[in-house]
């Protein structure tokens, strides 16, 4: 897949630019378009994902890359698979702060159960971490979790924020800017689409926060992904 990446070959259909290409799972030839949406955030993955669903019809629309995790929840490089989202920062803001309204949208059954197929993986998980050529950015053991994330329009960087949320959900795991986005459009659109949302952890949300680990983290949850999707197309 990173390879198809690199190539940089992107097609445009109706205003949505993808890479497409097939790609063997299970003994299955699939259909696998990469989207390329014009920014980060909530906003821009909607709109990449409303035109992908309704061009492509998806059976699956799944999103990989980076996220960030509250301190001894993960450490970086970990790999997260969110089982359910909601939005950090809906809610009403009074004179006490914010009052969250949590509305959380779950994994479906066979996602769920593809999960726990990925965490038992772990042969194939260690060896993950074992092929990154930058040892100083390696984490080993390499560790699979799930649990809950959250999504907001800002990038954090503030250990105050990254508490308050913690309060509002004790159990937090991931926060990032798009994965509401991605679970929203593929469960209001089209009855058919499944989502899943397989994020690393490159920082903790916090004055700390840094890119060193990015690279790392981008290439744990692509390759971890590549194992969700040789077990969920396996029958």
């Amino acid at each position: 897949l990173g390879d198809v990446y690199k190539r940089q070959n992107y097609k445009e259909h109706s205003g949505l630019q993808y890479i497409g290409f097939s790609y063997k799972v299970a003994g299955k030839e699939l259909s696998i378009a990469i989207l390329k949406p014009c920014g980060m955030g909530l906003v821009p993955a909607s709109m990449a994902i409303t035109q992908a669903i309704i061009l492509m019809k998806p059976r699956l629309i799944m999103m990989t890359g980076v996220c960030a995790t509250p301190k001894d929840k993960a450490n970086f490089g970990d790999i997260l698979l969110f089982d359910s989202v909601y939005l950090h920062d809906e809610g009403k803001i009074t004179e006490a702060g914010l009052q969250p309204d949590i509305r959380t949208i779950n994994v479906s059954k066979k996602v769920s159960d593809t999960f726990d197929k990925v965490i038992g993986q772990t042969g194939q998980i260690n060896s993950i971490s074992k092929k990154w050529p930058e040892k100083m950015t390696r984490r080993e053991p390499l560790e699979v979790k799930r649990g809950v994330a959250a999504s907001g329009m800002a990038v954090i960087a503030s250990a105050k924020s990254i508490s308050e949320k913690t309060n509002h959900q004790r159990k937090l795991l991931a926060i990032d800017m798009e994965s509401y986005a991605i679970a929203y459009c593929a469960t209001s659109m089209y009855n058919e689409c499944d989502w899943a949302v397989i994020k690393s952890v490159q920082d903790n949300g916090d004055s700390d926060k840094k890119d060193t680990y990015r690279h790392y983290a981008c290439y744990t949850s692509a390759r971890c992904s590549i194992l969700f999707l040789e077990q969920y197309f396996s029958k």
